[in-house]
């Protein structure tokens, strides 16, 4: 599990890998393996959604659950608060969050780590930045019969905002 999971500090990105909940969207079962499930938009953006929400109330217990089995049973909440804790100190608090655009692709690591993702990107405020150049991201994959987040960070754009998400 260590190889699978990751905090990545590296210069404007503090991000959370491999993450999710048990608890989050239920989808029935099928025969198709998670590599090859294409992660449903409008239960994914529920979901991304309500992550956010939770970054921006701080409520770090409700974040964990949403996570993948493995990243809950790997930080458990002492490595979660340590994580959201640097990503805070290095951008500040989220203050307010608006929704910009979804992508689809995969989520790949080590060990064979290999899901189909939704990757969800909403402009931020935060305490130390206005609502202009800084974003948060949540990822979203598979998990078992259900949906839940691979990941999030708190990102910018130093060499300026794509287009698409002004």
């Amino acid at each position: 599990m260590r190889k699978l999971l990751t905090l990545i500090l590296v210069g404007s990105i503090v991000a959370i890998a491999s993450c999710s909940s048990p608890v989050a969207h239920k989808t029935p079962p099928s025969t198709q393996t998670p590599q090859d499930v294409v992660v449903d938009q409008k239960q994914a953006r529920d979901l991304a959604d309500s992550i956010v929400e939770d970054l921006l109330k701080d409520n770090r217990e409700t974040l964990l659950s949403k996570m993948e089995v493995e990243a809950r049973e790997y930080y458990r909440l002492s490595g979660l608060n340590e994580i959201v804790e640097k990503m805070f100190e290095a951008y500040g608090k989220p203050l307010s969050a608006t929704y910009k655009k979804d992508e689809i692709g995969r989520k790949t690591g080590t060990g064979g780590y290999d899901k189909p993702m939704r990757k969800f990107w909403y402009l931020i405020e935060t305490s130390k930045h206005p609502k202009e150049s800084h974003f948060i991201f949540v990822e979203i994959v598979p998990d078992g019969v259900s949906i839940a987040s691979s990941g999030f960070a708190i990102v910018n754009f130093p060499m300026g905002v794509p287009p698409d998400m002004r």
